[in-house]
């Protein structure tokens, strides 16, 4: 497929994006095409900083520009990059791949950063080696001396980083294969250097599960994981905090669980710890590029829907930057994953319906936050039939959204209804995978013609976008689904 002459072309980014492997080192014009845009996309709403990485010489699978949303438009810049460049190049080979933890999104004062998990001594060796050759100055004398000193400079990034709550997905304490580990984790290190942290084990299945998403006709309540497994040796443990104490969940059930449930639960959690907690938060699994793009874009777009971060971004831009920078250029090799039928990156679009509701917003963790104010503000508007009805916020919505509604016949869930499991969820009978999200919504401040309020905006602010056509990232979600599976069939057929 051609370059169109749409600037956030969505389909073609998609039909691209399944057919390359990203890395840094790759040359291809368009690769600093969607670069570009990306920036452009943050700079509607932030200053930034920038870590550059145009051969891969921080990390061969991130972007060519990293790009570290800093302060809104409005504030004062705040330049990190020479003492965060500093602490990256000294961290960045104490994590699998070199793919140390990066912040990609800020929501008030908090970095929300992606990872992989800890490298072992082994790939540390082995990469500080090849550094050594390079030219690289490492002074360490012992393996344990370089493993410590890799680690402790690792935490002093996160500190840096003001990271407080550390989001470990692995199934895995370590991952193991022919006997051997080839990664470790924060809870498994033996001198429990990141004791200071607040270690969530949050364990979640890897990319190899989601063949069963095809399998089940993208029926995501019927997918359970196997915790049986002989692999699978990581236990949920969360911290005991007053945030975890907080939630109305019996986490002892989550084996019970189905993949939206344990979804839902996880989802609610990092919001949880975002508005309500102290310091950022990190999240990882493995590798850092199947599981962690899935959370960190969910995680952007549902903050994205509450108003609270890209405010001036529409809901087509939002899709484009999620795409392009959490999944394609930090590394998802969506190619790969096609040919082995692994739907993990459709299955984040397909999941944004379940993000409708008022528990996942994180304005309710936020005082001026009044969710009955928003969805009983009342609006007129014209009916079908000409005729002139006052109506509340969430009626527009509604009705937005089934006008709006695009068709994806072979993903409809009919009557679709958990049981009594903590994330209880019952679908309408009607519902398509298209689903009715939740209404960007902005608790507090003026109120736009549609009866939608707005919010800790900064000041001057353009919100007329996305909260005046209510509804419309799903729909548009719907049509990178639907690109997404012709996608898959064109890979099916080769």
């Amino acid at each position: 497929m051609a370059e169109t002459g749409d600037d956030l072309d969505i389909p073609w980014l998609v039909d691209y994006f399944s057919t390359i492997t990203y890395n840094a080192s790759i040359i291809d014009p368009r690769i600093g095409g969607i670069q570009e845009r990306v920036k452009r996309l943050f700079l509607k709403d932030y200053n930034i900083e920038t870590l550059t990485n145009t051969s891969g010489e921080l990390c061969g699978h991130y972007p060519k520009t990293i790009i570290i949303p800093t302060t809104y438009k409005e504030c004062e810049p705040v330049d990190i990059t020479p003492a965060m460049k500093d602490l990256v190049f000294k961290a960045r080979l104490a994590r699998c791949w070199s793919r140390f933890p990066a912040p990609v999104i800020v929501y008030k004062d908090k970095f929300v950063c992606r990872s992989a998990t800890l490298a072992t001594t082994a790939e540390i060796l082995g990469r500080s080696s090849i550094e050594w050759l390079q030219g690289t100055n490492y002074e360490y004398s012992s393996e344990w001396e370089t493993c410590d000193k890799l680690r402790e400079a690792d935490k002093e990034l996160l500190k840096f980083l003001k990271v407080k709550h550390i989001f470990d997905m692995m199934v895995e304490n370590k991952k193991v294969k022919f006997g051997v580990s080839i990664t470790s984790s924060e809870k498994a290190d033996k001198e429990k250097r990141y004791c200071e942290f607040d270690l969530y084990s949050v364990p979640y299945p890897g990319t190899e599960f989601f063949t069963e998403f095809r399998i089940k006709h993208m029926c995501a309540e019927e997918m359970f994981f196997d915790w049986e497994q002989a692999f699978v040796n990581a236990q949920l443990k969360l911290p005991d905090t007053p945030i975890v104490n907080g939630m109305s969940l019996n986490w002892d059930f989550y084996k019970d669980w189905n993949l939206i449930d344990l979804t839902n639960s996880y989802m609610m959690l990092l919001i949880r710890c975002l508005g309500d907690g102290e310091g950022g938060l990190l999240l990882h699994c493995i590798s850092g590029w199947d599981r962690t793009p899935l959370f960190v874009s969910l995680l952007r777009l549902s903050l994205w829907a509450d108003g609270a971060i890209h405010q001036n971004l529409n809901a087509k831009e939002i899709l484009y930057l999620t795409i392009a920078y959490d999944w394609l250029l930090f590394g998802h090799q969506l190619e790969d994953r096609l040919s082995k039928q692994e739907d993990v990156f459709l299955f984040c679009f397909y999941y944004l319906q379940y993000l409708k509701t008022e528990k996942f917003s994180i304005h309710q963790y936020e005082e001026s936050s009044r969710w009955e104010d928003v969805f009983n503000t009342t609006t007129e508007r014209v009916d079908s039939q000409g005729n002139m009805v006052r109506c509340t916020s969430i009626d527009s919505f509604t009705d937005t959204v089934c006008s709006t509604q695009t068709s994806y016949t072979n993903s409809t869930v009919n009557g679709a209804k958990r049981s009594s499991s903590p994330a209880t969820l019952v679908l309408d009978e009607k519902q398509s995978v298209s689903g009715f999200p939740r209404q960007r919504n902005h608790t507090g401040g003026s109120t736009t013609g549609n009866g939608v309020t707005h919010s800790n905006i900064p000041p001057n602010a353009n919100v007329t976008t996305a909260g005046t056509t209510a509804g419309i990232v799903v729909t548009t979600a719907s049509t990178v689904m639907t690109t997404a599976g012709i996608v898959v069939n064109r890979y099916n057929s080769r």
